[in-house]
């Protein structure tokens, strides 16, 4: 199959990209992964793929943003990723398939918009295995300095021109964790669960040893950074950068498939995994603001060096050879949520099948070695601090998605299935009943409460864009209009507040809905809006390039629209076709089975 120019008008178009996958075809297309994983196999690649991110490879970027500020930077990132991962949760115990925030929104939210969340989400976890990656090969040279060993830049890596650099080492380590992965997820496990134990131990060390040499005046100039900015707006910067730090739990939903209990285990490791790297984060950045200032601070290896400038060779000797241990894990967790994503969307008919084969050993060999490819090329020719922008920016559009997707889940207004007899004729079309506020202030409310429940994604959508104003206004420090847009996010959750659950989970749900997801909307997007507007502009062309790709292949060859096109196509006397819509005379087997949805149907049938 390849991108063709199908002939769809406009209307045919925007309805095709509506549709939402049903929950049942999504958990029974699991496509040959192997059920092999309990919730310590979880926990361990969350950790991996947290740990060395936050601690050895942004932390120093942040510090030069944030000065001490450092701490309240992990603090407010990780609050922020907790809202999020509380959203992650409810959706990967609802639906525990292969695919994470992508199979989350095309669910609830339809296909093209749970398309771009995926598109994006590839980028994610390509610039983090990278960004990891070029942190790997600093401690390498760290290390190898400190044994006495130093290596040629032309190995290690040296810069180029603006955002380019040239690391072969980097690359090395991308190329070594994907030939693990290729062995299977068992055999990939047991190796990340022994490293990872390791890692604890590295930075259980580093935070003992750090104390007993912190240095109070380095707090003297508590808020000082490098671009002189405010203390809050430092602290919004460096949360920023280190956001991508928090992306472990994502990877952890990317394994649903390969999960032997998902519905218990996931959100167990996924909460797990953000308490434990959230404490041990706030632990080490409290360390290396005591050790070093925002002016003394190696963005590439801040710790090991922190431990050089106190004059402790051995300890930067330990911390350096721990640090590519560490590194080496959190770069194999990194490497295995892109194929997943890459294998589910092709699952779907979004993407080449070959996406969708796995070997012998259940791997999905295609995307892993895709993978390898936009990997490698990063850590080649990217330097660190560009990666860790881009890669912030893709996930807090992803967390803002997943999160207003819990709001629209929860509040939509879900009809019954329809019934069919035996011969496959429809003896009964149940209505849904309009379900009203919590309270009844006359027949217009109750009209206006069935309306927000019937238009829910109009509703959250509307939240988003004040929450995208209300964090320009606040960057921009225009306090009057920042106000403005602050009432407009109370008056909306204050509404949404008043409203009933409609589709209430039977397994983990999120708490204090609509609280809770709408929060995690509003600090997503105000984190984003401190990011470089260059990082946001890579994004955004990706995003452009993922569009393209969905219009001349991905919206032709899906699965939902496929049989759609078919239906229209062979259309008969059984078949009535009008507007794009399908109305159904009778109804074959074939048909009954496709679960393609209009409306918020697609949601019938999570927790069954």
């Amino acid at each position: 199959m390849g991108f063709k120019l199908a002939s769809l008008e406009p209307r045919e178009f925007f309805r095709l990209s509506a549709r939402k996958q049903s929950v049942h075809i999504a958990e029974d297309e699991d496509g040959g992964l192997k059920r092999v994983l309990r919730w310590w196999d979880l926990l361990t690649f969350g950790l991996a793929s947290t740990l060395g991110a936050g601690i050895f490879v942004t932390a120093g970027v942040a510090q030069v943003q944030a000065g001490g500020g450092l701490i309240f930077s992990f603090l407010v990132a990780g609050f922020a990723a907790l809202l999020s991962g509380l959203c992650y949760a409810e959706y990967a115990a609802r639906i525990p398939v292969s695919g994470s925030a992508y199979t989350f929104i095309y669910v609830t939210l339809g296909e093209l918009i749970g398309w771009l969340v995926g598109w994006n989400m590839t980028l994610e976890y390509a610039v983090s295995a990278s960004a990891v990656a070029q942190g790997w090969a600093s401690y390498f040279t760290k290390m190898m300095i400190n044994l006495g060993w130093p290596l040629p830049d032309w190995i290690s890596g040296m810069p180029l021109w603006g955002p380019f650099s040239f690391s072969p080492l980097a690359l090395s380590i991308i190329v070594l964790c994907t030939v693990v992965l290729l062995f299977g997820m068992q055999e990939s496990s047991y190796l990340n669960m022994t490293v990872t134990i390791v890692n604890l131990i590295i930075i259980v060390f580093i935070i003992v040893v750090g104390a007993m040499h912190f240095d109070i005046a380095n707090w003297g100039n508590f808020w000082a950074n490098a671009d002189n900015s405010s203390p809050a707006a430092g602290v919004a910067a460096a949360a920023a950068t280190v956001f991508f730090a928090f992306i472990g739990f994502d990877s952890v939903t990317t394994l649903a498939g390969e999960v032997k209990k998902p519905k218990t285990d996931l959100p167990l490791a996924i909460l797990a995994t953000l308490v434990i790297v959230t404490s041990l984060y706030v632990g080490v950045s409290v360390v290396l603001t005591g050790l070093v200032t925002y002016l003394e601070v190696d963005q590439n290896a801040p710790l090991s060096s922190a431990f050089s400038h106190i004059h402790l060779p051995w300890a930067a000797t330990v911390v350096a050879v721990g640090s590519v241990t560490t590194l080496t894990a959190t770069t194999l967790s990194s490497l295995l949520g892109q194929p997943r994503v890459f294998f589910q969307m092709a699952q779907d008919g979004l993407l080449f099948e070959t996406f969708g084969t796995v070997s012998a050993r259940g791997v999905p060999i295609t995307g892993t070695l895709v993978t390898l490819a936009l990997s490698g090329a990063l850590a080649l020719f990217f330097d660190l601090d560009a990666l860790a922008h881009m890669i912030s920016a893709g996930t807090l559009l992803a967390y803002c998605a997943v999160a207003g997707g819990i709001a629209v889940m929860r509040f939509s207004l879900v009809p019954a299935t329809p019934k069919y007899g035996s011969d496959g004729e429809l003896v009964e079309v149940p209505q849904s009943q309009p379900r009203y506020s919590l309270v009844n202030f006359g027949p217009r409310w109750e009209a206006l409460s069935y309306a927000v429940h019937n238009h829910i994604a109009l509703v959250v959508g509307l939240y988003v864009l004040v929450s995208a104003g209300f964090g320009v206004f606040l960057s921009l420090k225009i306090w009057y209009m920042t106000g403005v847009f602050a009432a407009g996010l109370f008056l909306i959750y204050l509404v949404l507040q008043l409203q009933t659950h409609t589709n209430q989970p039977k397994s983990f749900s999120v708490p204090l809905v609509p609280l809770v997801p709408l929060i995690s909307v509003t600090f997503n997007i105000v984190l984003l809006v401190h990011l470089p507007y260059d990082a946001l502009i890579r994004v955004l062309i990706w995003s452009v390039i993922g569009m393209l790709v969905y219009m001349f292949y991905g919206v032709h060859y899906s699965h939902l629209n496929q049989d759609y096109l078919k239906l229209k196509k062979d259309a008969s006397e059984e078949r009535l076709i009008t507007g794009g819509g399908v109305t159904y005379g009778s109804r074959s087997s074939d048909e009954k089975r496709l679960g393609y949805s209009d409306d918020d149907s697609a949601l019938v049938g999570l927790d069954d």
